[in-house]
Protein backbone atom coordinates (compact mmCIF):
# COMPACT_ATOMS: atom_id res chain seq x y z
CA UNK A 1 0.00 0.00 0.00
CA UNK A 2 2.63 2.56 0.94
CA UNK A 3 4.90 1.94 -2.16
CA UNK A 4 1.75 2.03 -4.44
CA UNK A 5 0.92 5.23 -2.73
CA UNK A 6 4.15 6.87 -3.58
CA UNK A 7 4.76 5.96 -6.80
CA UNK A 8 1.56 7.67 -7.53
CA UNK A 9 2.66 11.10 -6.32
CA UNK A 10 1.15 11.10 -2.66
CA UNK A 11 3.03 11.93 0.41
CA UNK A 12 2.69 8.85 2.65
CA UNK A 13 2.50 8.77 6.88
CA UNK A 14 2.81 5.35 7.43
CA UNK A 15 1.71 4.20 11.16
CA UNK A 16 3.43 1.77 13.25
CA UNK A 17 3.66 0.60 16.59
CA UNK A 18 7.04 1.82 16.87
CA UNK A 19 8.60 3.88 14.25
CA UNK A 20 12.33 3.02 15.73
CA UNK A 21 11.77 -0.86 15.54
CA UNK A 22 14.34 -2.14 13.14
CA UNK A 23 12.05 -4.35 11.72
CA UNK A 24 10.05 -1.24 10.05
CA UNK A 25 13.49 -0.20 8.08
CA UNK A 26 11.89 -1.89 5.03
CA UNK A 27 9.88 0.63 4.52
CA UNK A 28 12.19 3.28 4.12
CA UNK A 29 14.43 0.68 2.43
CA UNK A 30 11.62 -0.24 -0.50
CA UNK A 31 11.42 3.16 -1.84
CA UNK A 32 13.03 5.06 -4.61
CA UNK A 33 15.12 8.04 -3.42
CA UNK A 34 12.74 10.67 -5.06
CA UNK A 35 10.13 8.96 -3.43
CA UNK A 36 11.97 9.14 -0.22
CA UNK A 37 11.05 13.00 1.18
CA UNK A 38 7.35 11.60 0.67
CA UNK A 39 7.49 9.11 3.70
CA UNK A 40 6.99 9.75 7.04
CA UNK A 41 6.76 7.19 10.01
CA UNK A 42 4.68 7.53 12.95
CA UNK A 43 4.47 5.27 16.04
CA UNK A 44 1.01 4.84 16.90
CA UNK A 45 -1.35 1.86 18.76
CA UNK A 46 -4.69 0.23 17.57
CA UNK A 47 -5.57 -0.20 21.14
CA UNK A 48 -4.43 4.06 22.28
CA UNK A 49 -7.06 6.66 21.38
CA UNK A 50 -5.51 9.76 20.08
CA UNK A 51 -2.49 7.72 19.42
CA UNK A 52 -2.87 8.56 15.32
CA UNK A 53 -3.72 12.24 15.86
CA UNK A 54 -0.68 14.17 14.74
CA UNK A 55 0.05 11.40 11.84
CA UNK A 56 -3.64 12.62 10.37
CA UNK A 57 -3.47 16.33 11.30
CA UNK A 58 -2.55 16.95 7.80
CA UNK A 59 -3.87 14.06 5.67
CA UNK A 60 -6.55 14.36 2.81
CA UNK A 61 -7.58 10.49 3.44
CA UNK A 62 -6.78 7.23 5.30
CA UNK A 63 -6.06 4.12 4.16
CA UNK A 64 -6.81 1.71 7.48
CA UNK A 65 -5.31 -1.92 6.51
CA UNK A 66 -4.35 -3.18 10.43
CA UNK A 67 -5.50 -5.47 12.73
CA UNK A 68 -4.63 -5.83 16.40
CA UNK A 69 -4.43 -9.88 15.87
CA UNK A 70 -1.99 -12.60 16.49
CA UNK A 71 -3.63 -15.81 15.47
CA UNK A 72 -0.68 -17.62 17.74
CA UNK A 73 -2.50 -16.09 21.34
CA UNK A 74 -6.22 -16.28 20.05
CA UNK A 75 -8.17 -18.68 22.95
CA UNK A 76 -11.22 -16.61 22.93
CA UNK A 77 -12.42 -15.26 19.04
CA UNK A 78 -14.29 -12.43 20.29
CA UNK A 79 -12.36 -11.16 23.20
CA UNK A 80 -8.84 -11.77 21.58
CA UNK A 81 -9.54 -10.66 17.68
CA UNK A 82 -13.05 -9.07 17.69
CA UNK A 83 -12.95 -6.44 20.29
CA UNK A 84 -9.18 -5.09 20.07
CA UNK A 85 -10.27 -4.68 15.99
CA UNK A 86 -13.42 -3.02 16.81
CA UNK A 87 -11.49 -0.61 19.51
CA UNK A 88 -8.56 -0.05 17.08
CA UNK A 89 -10.97 1.17 14.63
CA UNK A 90 -12.92 3.32 15.98
CA UNK A 91 -9.66 5.10 17.60
CA UNK A 92 -8.40 5.46 13.61
CA UNK A 93 -11.73 6.96 13.10
CA UNK A 94 -11.91 8.44 16.56
CA UNK A 95 -8.27 10.69 14.74
CA UNK A 96 -10.42 10.99 11.50
CA UNK A 97 -12.45 12.92 13.03
CA UNK A 98 -10.11 15.73 14.59
CA UNK A 99 -8.83 15.80 11.53
CA UNK A 100 -9.88 18.84 9.51
CA UNK A 101 -8.59 17.71 6.18
CA UNK A 102 -9.42 14.22 5.78
CA UNK A 103 -12.83 13.67 3.57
Amino acid sequence: IVKACLQKGFAVNACVRNKDDPKNKFLGNMVEDAERNKLRLFSADLGVEGSFDEAFANADAVIHAAAQVDPARVTDPMKDMVEPSTTGTFNVLSSVNKSRKVR
